[in-house]
């Protein structure tokens, strides 16, 4: 049972749909030079994954784990105690999963503890999702294999802060199971235009879908990634260009105030330079500092 459990979190972590979002795997498994995922990572890094830490700290087991129920997939080096994927993953690969996944919409979110009713208590909490991975995963089981599932989070402007966008992403094995997964499940759209003379009329159609989806009493909206990533797109780019237009109305406005002789001649000399007071940073190894009064747009 043991050497089941470590084997399947093990293909999950070196997995296309994992590596993809996880950061640090494709970090230690890049192999820069050929542009693919492939470097041999020890099993000591991966014992430090909780998920894996919660069956077994042995190295041993790793290794037997992936020799013996992950043959194909991993490539076991003894000597060196160190795994690989057997067939790399490239680059050219990442964006693989749009055509295999979907977007759940309308997620419910809860407050941890607020069912006892003790609001002095729980007034400061966040907001969470009311639902775990598993349960979104066995809502869409029946349609095949599902290799991921992704809760979203954001995070605030002033504090960064985390918090739940409500939504997820879906990922199935094949393009076969997400498939049979829309055809249920996300409605259509058709938009037909029609001459008539000289007039021209557009007619939307849209059709909902077979079935719809609950989880914790909310019913759940399922998006196309590609829909959704392409909505996305377009409101970023009408945010932009309205901040553009403000920009410009910001010039049209100044340029008003020189003609009409508002400006005050002052104000047209270049700010003295900020001054900034010089300090060492005493840092020794294990020593956690905070650094208070940061602008909101200051970056790592």
């Amino acid at each position: 049972k043991i050497l089941q459990s470590v084997a399947e979190r093990l293909e999950f972590f070196f997995s296309n749909a994992n590596l993809r979002g996880d950061n640090f795997m494709r970090s230690q498994l890049l192999q820069e030079e050929a542009g693919t995922y492939s470097k041999p990572i020890s099993v000591h890094t991966l014992l430090r994954f909780n998920s894996i830490k919660q069956h077994t700290t042995d190295a041993s087991t790793l290794l037997q784990a992936a020799e013996t129920l992950l043959p194909k997939f991993l490539t076991v080096h003894k000597a060196d105690e160190t795994l690989a994927r057997t067939n790399p993953m490239t680059k050219d690969q990442l964006d693989d999963n749009i055509p295999l996944s979907l977007v759940v919409e309308n997620l419910k979110l809860h407050v941890p503890g607020s069912d006892n009713n003790n609001h002095k208590q729980n007034g400061s909490r966040r907001k969470t999702y009311a639902n775990n991975v598993h349960e979104v995963r066995k809502l869409f089981e029946p349609y095949g294999k599902v290799v991921l599932v992704k809760f979203r989070y954001g995070k605030t402007e002033k504090h960064k802060s985390s918090f739940p966008r409500g939504n997820c992403y879906v990922e199935f094995e094949s393009k076969e199971h997400h498939d049979a997964a829309v055809a249920d499940l996300v409605g259509t759209t058709t938009t037909t235009t029609t001459t008539e003379g000289d007039d021209q009329k557009t007619i939307t159609k849209t059709e909902q879908p077979k079935k719809t989806l609950e989880l914790s009493g909310n019913k759940l909206e399922i998006i196309l990634m590609s829909k959704w990533i392409e909505t996305i797109k377009e409101l970023k780019a009408k945010r932009l260009e309205e901040a553009g237009n403000g920009d410009d109305d910001n010039k049209q406005n100044n340029a008003d105030g020189d003609q009409n002789g508002g400006t005050d001649k002052s104000s047209e000399q270049p700010a003295p330079p900020v001054q900034y007071n010089k300090f060492t940073l005493d840092w020794k190894q294990g020593c956690v500092i905070q650094l208070k009064g940061l602008s909101d747009k200051c970056d790592r």
